[in-house]
């Protein structure tokens, strides 16, 4: 065989076994980023579970979402479990689990959930931890208690709520809409329109005699997407963080699409309330920015 071709068929072996070794390697990396959930390492522990609001049966409660193993990816489940008595970690297999706690989202964010079924007047303690695919929980946790209050139809006093807007950090001056639907239903237990103060809160008015317990919650201002909150428990002294509201209705028909660029467009450069999204005193680009992040989103 020739020089040359002896060199040819070496750089051909060659360049083989590299390809085959970074083949190989490929097959060898992909389990690490497909199944990034290890049996035997636990979520991380949930130590921030807090009570938000109580009623006569049931619990409001919040925590920040965990991470199986430590990773970006989500846990897989939540197990809470409730007693009446300070339990420790040796009785957590002998009490119920509780059900229908909601499906984990991302590692960070915050989590509710509505413990209902309770009895008036009654302490509860109560946990959660997370749970990974492998049925691995969380190794730690803390406990709350609360006590529910006592059973009858409690009229709710100095209820806030503290409405947000997209392109506003504060509020405070405008107009808002606020029905409370009996939780799961179409029928409105209350509803009412009112102007935001100072702080950008908007307080439930006395006039308003509202029972304590579930409402789905609907806001609504002008320019801005309609959004509900749902199953919140309503209680006295509650401050009810509502929902973000997209802006760039301008035409207020819970879309935002063409109609409304037809309004803007009509008020380029001009100084008009209603197409000026941003409040900078002028109609230009940067309202359109917010119109265009938002095509085509609807409200609830």
């Amino acid at each position: 065989m020739s020089s040359y071709g002896g060199k040819k068929a070496r750089n051909i072996s060659i360049f083989f076994i590299i390809s085959l070794i970074i083949f190989m390697s490929g097959i060898g990396a992909a389990p690490r980023f497909a199944y990034a959930d290890s049996a035997g390492i636990p979520p991380a522990n949930i130590v921030d579970l807090t009570v938000v609001n109580v009623g006569s049966s049931s619990v409001q409660l919040t925590w920040s979402a965990v991470g199986a193993d430590g990773y970006v990816e989500p846990a897989t489940a939540y197990d809470m479990r409730v007693a009446q008595y300070d339990f420790t970690m040796g009785a957590w297999n002998s009490l119920t689990r509780v059900t229908g706690t909601p499906m984990p989202g991302q590692p960070g964010i915050q989590e509710s959930f509505a413990l209902t079924g309770l009895t008036p007047s009654t302490m509860y303690y109560i946990a959660v931890r997370g749970v990974d695919s492998f049925g691995t929980l969380s190794a730690a946790y803390n406990i709350v208690s609360a006590t529910t209050t006592s059973a009858g139809p409690a009229i709710v006093t100095n209820v806030l709520f503290s409405p947000r807007l997209e392109s506003i950090m504060v509020p405070s001056g405008k107009s808002f809409t606020i029905s409370l639907y009996n939780a799961g239903t179409a029928t409105i237990a209350a509803t009412f329109t009112a102007t935001a103060d100072v702080n950008g809160r908007v307080a439930l008015p006395a006039v308003i005699s509202l029972p304590a317990g579930m409402y789905d919650i609907l806001v609504s201002s002008p320019r801005y997407l309609r959004k509900k909150i749902f199953g919140y428990n309503v209680s006295s002294h509650a401050n009810i963080v509502l929902p973000i509201q997209p802006v760039g209705d301008l035409n207020n028909d819970n879309i935002i699409n063409s109609l409304d660029w037809s309004a803007m467009s009509v008020k380029w450069f001009l100084n008009d309330a209603n197409a000026d999204v941003n409040g900078d005193g002028i109609v230009n680009s940067i309202d359109w920015s917010f119109l265009s992040k938002n095509w085509f989103q609807t409200g609830d």
